[in-house]
């Protein structure tokens, strides 16, 4: 997902400023005053973890990586069907090829603007359940 300016500023200029929104300004500031694009990565990953409802396009593959130290070190090979049935070597992975964005970029301002230390919700509900 490509960090738009949109977003850096609804985190840059979000008030109270938090050692978390400082961090993250300081970080991308110049890139994109210079109009260099910066993406998001990891935070794709949470987001399915914890609403698998943003995903709106996926698909369930195979998935190995190269492994050897070449060109094609760290790339993914997916397969449509397990290329190694009789050994059991690979499981079907969910591979996301679209989200909704605007649900993305919302939950990503909420949880780089939320006050520090913060609180997870979900775990708060499930302790008063206890």
């Amino acid at each position: 997902m490509p960090l738009t300016k949109d977003v850096f500023n609804q985190i840059a200029t979000h008030q109270p400023q938090t050692i978390i929104t400082q961090l993250f300004t300081n970080s991308y500031a110049s890139s994109i005053a210079s109009g260099n694009l910066e993406f998001i990565y990891d935070t794709n990953a949470l987001a399915f973890f914890v609403h698998p409802e943003f995903a709106t396009v996926t698909q369930d593959l195979w998935v190995d990586m190269h492994t050897t130290f070449d060109r094609d070190y760290g790339k993914s090979i997916p397969y449509t069907a397990d290329p190694f049935p009789a050994i059991g070597l690979l499981q079907k992975s969910t591979v996301i090829f679209a989200i909704n964005t605007a649900q993305f970029y919302a939950f990503y301002v909420d949880l780089l603007t939320r006050p520090v230390p913060v609180e997870f919700k979900h775990d708060r509900d499930r302790h008063e359940e206890d």
